[in-house]
């Protein structure tokens, strides 16, 4: 009968030991994640693969961790282990909105539109003010032939980010393709307006302006005369 008590408490130290202990190894996981949080916005892309990796050891099951690797690979151009990676987010944590969004990305760096697309609008389900999926979305709906769908996905990025240049020249580039010059034509003059000055964004957006502008020019006025 002495025994048992003995046991019971044995059991609680070790089980206490083991959930300090556990308790520890997240922290340190969280404390790796964010350093390597720092290192990826400071530009130093090996150091932030280093700590992620340093913290999932710690954490297997940290999903962040995995997303942010994933985003430090793709910098680094390693599409192969960044796809890997945001999978594996995504398994961990079926919530995640960006880890689909970025995978998506990848899916369309490899052509695979539909993968990318059906990535796209989950993260857009799990997050609807999601604007980068939107744009995303848009991006990969005009590469497919889907102009309709890539206009209303760049009208929803615009509604959510008003001051985003590129959704408005890509949506113009969908309405010029649409027929619809003139709605391409307002699209690319507020691009440029809202390009930094000496942008590439700019000079493109301009130049889609001289073009549509004096192609109106040459056509001719009034109709055919009867004789």
């Amino acid at each position: 009968m002495k025994i048992r008590p003995v046991i019971l408490i044995n059991s609680l130290i070790i089980f206490s030991l083991f959930f300090h202990a556990g308790r520890i190894f997240c922290s340190q996981a969280d404390d790796l994640n964010t350093l390597g949080l720092a290192d990826y916005k400071s530009g130093n892309v090996s150091n932030a693969i280093d700590n992620f990796s340093k913290a999932i050891k710690l954490d297997p099951e940290l999903s962040p961790a995995y997303n942010n690797r994933g985003d430090a690979y793709y910098k680094s151009g390693d599409l192969t282990n960044a796809f890997a990676d945001y999978s594996r987010a995504i398994e961990l944590d079926p919530k995640m909105a960006q880890a689909y969004n970025n995978r998506g990305v990848i899916y369309y760096k490899y052509g695979y539109l539909t993968n990318a697309i059906t990535d796209y609008s989950k993260a857009i389900e799990l997050k609807p003010d999601f604007t980068g999926a939107y744009f995303n979305r848009g991006l990969a709906g005009y590469k497919a032939g889907k102009l309709t769908n890539a206009v209303a996905d760049y009208s929803k990025a615009i509604g959510l980010d008003p001051k985003l240049a590129l959704a408005y020249c890509n949506r113009g580039l969908a309405y010029y393709s649409l027929g619809q010059k003139e709605n391409a034509l307002k699209d690319f003059k507020k691009g440029e307006s809202l390009s930094p000055e000496g942008s590439a964004l700019k000079a493109f957006a301009h130049s889609l302006i001289l073009q549509i502008e004096s192609t109106r020019m040459m056509q001719p006025r009034g109709g055919v005369k009867s004789r």
